[in-house]
């Protein structure tokens, strides 16, 4: 009885992870394509799609000492990414990449005056915010940041497909033990 429960449940579980796989693979390819767009002028909302395309935009910050993050410069180097938190023209959370320093050098400790900035850069979706924009360019003695890709988004869902698909296979080759097991165990029929 479990087993006629469980299997389906397992197999289930294997067949949404194929559908899962199917639809990040088009939102990846979907990414890739906004990546090569001309570039997007936002002055309200920023619209569906815009992930990974270049926009240009005017972002409000308040005053700040820029938050700092492990990061990588435009060459790979690590180092910290210091970061504005503002907001773009339609009210969202943004946050401007300003720009990387080297490891070895202390996280920003001055504040940034508050004001308008007016930037272009590679519009990419936030975990804690909105929107992260990486310009190309940063302020002197800063490096630019390293933005991610649509190739950096993580795509597991075939291995989290062929886990619970072996799940299932598991659940079968056991119940068939046991049944091989009770049925070897049972008296002979007189």
């Amino acid at each position: 009885m479990m087993v006629a429960l469980a299997l389906p449940i397992l197999i289930g579980l294997g067949l949404w992870q194929v559908s899962r796989l199917h639809w990040k693979q088009q939102v990846i390819a979907e990414m890739k394509a906004a990546a090569t767009l001309p570039t997007l002028h936002i002055t309200g909302p920023i619209p569906p799609g815009s992930a990974f395309r270049t926009a240009d935009m005017l972002l409000h910050c308040p005053a700040q000492v820029p938050l700092s993050e492990a990061a990588r410069n435009l060459k790979g180097d690590s180092g910290w990414s210091h970061i504005l938190a503002c907001t773009a023209p339609g009210g969202e959370s943004a946050q401007l990449m300003l720009g990387w320093s080297g490891a070895g050098e202390p996280p920003a400790s001055e504040a940034v005056p508050a004001g308008q900035r007016q930037v272009q850069g590679v519009l990419v979706p936030g975990a804690q915010v909105k929107w992260r924009l990486y310009p190309p360019t940063a302020p002197a003695p800063l490096l630019p940041v390293q933005p991610p890709t649509p190739d950096t988004i993580p795509n597991n869902h075939r291995l989290y497909a062929i886990q619970w698909f072996a799940f299932a296979g598991i659940l079968l080759v056991i119940y068939g033990l046991w049944v091989r097991r009770w049925v070897a165990q049972r008296p002979p029929a007189a």
